[in-house]
């Protein structure tokens, strides 16, 4: 009756873990590619590096088809396409026009109750989209909420009751984010409160106490050992690092980033969603003759995801109609950038973020050009147009289903030499009821078993390998593919990608020509031309720390900022755009994912 009064108890304090590894090391990648040799790199250092560093391809599709695996990336391969990062960049050079920034050293001398209704209008700007933008007042309460202790977040978190004489903290619509930071905080250290383990403070202090009490006994020791670790523990604590950050799951990562910028992005009336079909970087080998094989084709998978708008018509955002994108998510594991090749790895994946983000907001008022499409192997049958026989394990299912056959025609063979062998002997007193068969009890007839509903029959892999199509459609049949924010007339796209890794972010807006979309594409380059697009330029912003309430607040002012400029309103863009297409009415084809290994190179 009361056995449930034990939930309503206070929890005691948590317990550190005593056999915690040691904390993962946190160092950022820095690399500068080579841009037409004029800036040198360490790459060029290595041994196996020399005079063909320096050289730049004639071609740069055919240059970057011949990467099949990420592990062969280098410095070369970004300077082929001219990239050139700008490390550290403050918050007005991570934006394109700094006017659009709101003027947040204002925002924080003001309180919440001191922000009068006219004053909030009058900071809320007008979208694209036709409505407002976040003002001061939506400012104060999401700085409030991200400068709760972490502790103290994780204990509300938790539904723990909190400390004697403190508040319960309202977390509002910080808590999906301080829920994942809590798993998070499993696998890292918090520097914002850090936490020395016991047997360092313990040994720390035996030693002490021996220099000055050398001959103290043996015995007194252990006697010390529960008092000084029943003294480290930390009753506000909750939470401790019992893992290294090299074991953290990559969801963890991606979610608590993803939490993090939901908090901003909901306001501006966009949401950050995965991917429905496999984001690839797409390209086209040029044709150079019309008489020469058909071009190869080839892409690059990536795991990131983007951050779309949210349609203003009820009927298309339940239907998960989304436009854009607007910005790309990557978050990456890594954790080890000692070598050049760690580097160039890292970078590599964040330049193909931004182009497969380049690519999709290119696709405005455009047709999806299947790789494949009219190719012999696309038309034609195999096995020369015939039917062919059975392949793989097709073999083995009809050897057994022979054997199975074989086995049954003896088995039947065998009954009809011998039929009183298949007689059931009866017992005594089987007929009538008596004897020891009478004591058991009589059970109904079992009743007849349901039939299962008919399914759907399914293709098996082998038939859907017979079957001549084309590869699965790219492209998403919901997605409303524009370059929202995009200055009209510009031949440049200003791209933004959010970084993370380790429990940090990144900002990075990323200048994309849009010859270069077209090179990858297809387009010829042109004899004798290097780089004509001009090159592609990273401004990084510096490494913004979660765990930290002073950095997610400045973090917080560049993700606002970033959808201030994207979603501002535009004059005359109508002058600019195609002819729109509704979702879905030019990609009625067959989907399918493909492989998701970030990074690897596949040729079609």
């Amino acid at each position: 009756m009361f056995g449930g009064l034990h939930f309503s108890l206070p929890a005691g304090p948590v317990k550190p873990p005593t056999d915690a590894p040691p904390p993962t090391p946190v160092n950022f990648p820095e690399l500068c590619p080579l841009d037409d040799g004029s800036s040198s790199t360490s790459s060029t250092k290595s041994g196996n590096a020399g005079s063909s560093e320096l050289e730049q391809p004639k071609l740069l599709v055919p240059f970057l088809q011949t990467l099949q695996r990420p592990v062969e990336v280098r410095g070369r391969h970004l300077a082929a396409l001219g990239v050139h990062v700008t490390q550290d960049a403050p918050l007005s050079a991570v934006i394109p026009d700094p006017a659009v920034i709101p003027d947040f050293e204002k925002w924080d001398t003001l309180k919440l109750e001191d922000v009068s209704v006219p004053m909030n209008e009058e900071a809320r700007k007008p979208m694209d989209n036709g409505q407002k933008a976040p003002g001061i007042v939506f400012y104060l309460e999401r700085k409030k909420e991200l400068s709760i202790q972490n502790q103290v977040a994780f204990r509300a978190v938790r539904r723990m009751p909190p400390i004697t004489g403190r508040e319960v903290p309202r977390l509002g619509n910080s808590f999906e984010f301080y829920k994942h930071l809590e798993t998070m905080a499993n696998y890292w250290d918090d520097p914002s409160d850090p936490w020395e383990p016991p047997q360092k403070k313990v040994a720390e202090g035996v030693s002490e106490d021996a220099k000055d009490e050398p001959t103290r006994s043996v015995e007194s020791e252990p006697t010390q050992t529960p008092s000084n670790a029943d003294s480290s523990l930390d009753p506000e604590r909750v939470t401790y690092r019992g893992n290294p950050g090299t074991a953290m799951p990559p969801d963890a990562r991606h979610n608590g980033v993803a939490a993090f910028l939901r908090m901003v992005v909901y306001e501006f009336k966009c949401n950050i969603s995965a991917a429905r079909t496999e984001p690839r970087l797409q390209i086209r080998e040029p044709k150079l003759s019309d008489k020469g094989p058909a071009p190869k084709c080839s892409y690059f998978p990536s795991g990131c995801t983007f951050g779309f708008r949210t349609p203003t018509t009820r009927v298309d955002a339940r239907t998960g109609v989304v436009e854009g994108p607007i910005f790309a998510l990557s978050t990456r594991g890594s954790t080890n950038f000692t070598t050049e090749m760690d580097k160039a790895i890292d970078l590599g994946r964040e330049v193909v973020a931004a182009l497969i983000t380049a690519q999709h907001r290119a696709r405005e008022g455009k047709e999806e050009k299947r790789f494949g499409n009219g190719q012999w192997w696309c038309t034609k049958q195999r096995w020369g147009g015939r039917q062919g026989g059975p392949v793989g394990k097709e073999i083995e299912a009809a050897e057994a289903k022979t054997a199975a056959a074989l086995a049954k025609n003896s088995g039947a063979e065998g009954e009809k030499l011998d039929p009183a062998a298949s007689k059931v002997q009866e017992g005594p007193g089987s007929g009538d009821g008596s004897g020891s068969d009478s004591r058991k009890p009589i059970l109904p007839p079992p009743s007849k078993m349901r039939k299962l509903p008919m399914r759907k029959p399914q293709m098996s892999i082998y038939d859907d390998y017979r079957m001549v199509r084309p590869p699965s459609c790219t492209w998403d049949k919901k997605a409303r593919y524009s370059a929202i924010g995009k200055v009209p007339g510009s031949q440049v796209d200003e791209v933004f990608v959010v970084s993370s890794l380790y429990h940090h972010v990144c900002f990075i807006r990323v200048t994309i020509p849009t010859n270069l979309l077209e090179v990858l594409d297809g387009a010829l380059q042109g004899e004798g031309e290097e780089k004509a697009w001009g090159g592609v330029e990273m401004i990084k912003s510096k490494w913004f720390d979660l765990f930290v309430a002073d950095q997610r607040i400045e973090a917080m002012k560049h993700i606002w900022s970033i959808m201030s400029w994207v979603m501002r309103p535009i004059e005359n863009k109508d002058k600019y755009r195609d002819t729109d297409i509704p979702a879905g009415d030019m990609m009625d084809v067959d989907t399918g994912a493909g492989d998701r290994n970030e990074g690897q190179c596949k040729n079609q």
